[in-house]
């Protein structure tokens, strides 16, 4: 007897996605996971910063509302888009998002599409005193932010011992070996040491390594 194991195919933009609104809300970014509506019309940039290259839009709409209201009404009728978007390519810094989360120096080639031009796609959207700003591509370049030692850690002057796996180097003649020579793992076991007590293990992820410690028993 025999059975069929179905796996789950997941696109690796849109993990990429949800990976980035995970890690930003952990960082306190007030960012969630949004659909854009097909009817709304929306202004598409690219921005150069810090972090390097990203594309993000905002709602035609919504950003005219919030930084001049008073001309909302006139500019928006229909067929007055491009009025729209050369205001908001006329000013120097149209949005303000926090600079650990997506800061910029320079925004660059913008357009105006049609909210069904993106096909239902989920995009990350972060909350902006100008309305939402939805990043369409990520940063080329992410920059971590950097986290302060809970109390308990500092506390702790115990070193971290990371161990990847054992070999079979004590079946070798080990004092042949010289530095630079390759051992095979022939187990991996991904340990986490403190203390020679094993507290937990890791694994590899893009952006380094995952812990997962063990409660103590």
């Amino acid at each position: 007897m025999t059975s069929t194991l179905l796996l789950r195919c997941v696109a690796p933009l849109d993990y990429e996605r949800r990976h980035a609104v995970a890690r930003w809300q952990r960082e306190g970014h007030p960012v969630q996971l949004s659909q854009p509506s097909p009817q709304a019309r929306y202004l598409t940039f690219w921005a150069q910063g810090c972090h390097g290259l990203w594309q993000g839009m905002i709602g035609a709409r919504e950003w005219l509302h919030a930084v001049a209201p008073q001309w909302s009404q006139w500019l928006l009728q229909e067929g007055t888009g491009q009025e729209v978007l050369d205001l908001f390519s006329a000013v120097s810094r149209p949005v303000e998002v926090a600079p650990e989360l997506l800061d910029y120096q320079r925004l660059f080639a913008f357009e105006l599409i049609q909210g069904e031009a993106l096909q239902g796609a989920c995009l990350p959207c972060i909350a902006t005193p100008q309305s939402d700003v939805w990043v369409m591509e990520g940063p080329s370049q992410r920059k971590e932010a950097s986290r302060p030692l809970q109390a308990w850690l500092q506390a702790v002057p115990q070193a971290l011992r990371i161990v990847l796996g054992n070999s079979e180097l004590a079946r070798l003649p080990y004092r042949q070996l010289a530095m630079g020579d390759v051992l095979i793992i022939a187990e991996q076991t991904r340990q986490l040491f403190m203390a020679d007590l094993c507290i937990g293990q890791f694994t590899f992820v893009k952006e380094g390594l995952r812990m997962q410690l063990t409660p103590p028993g």
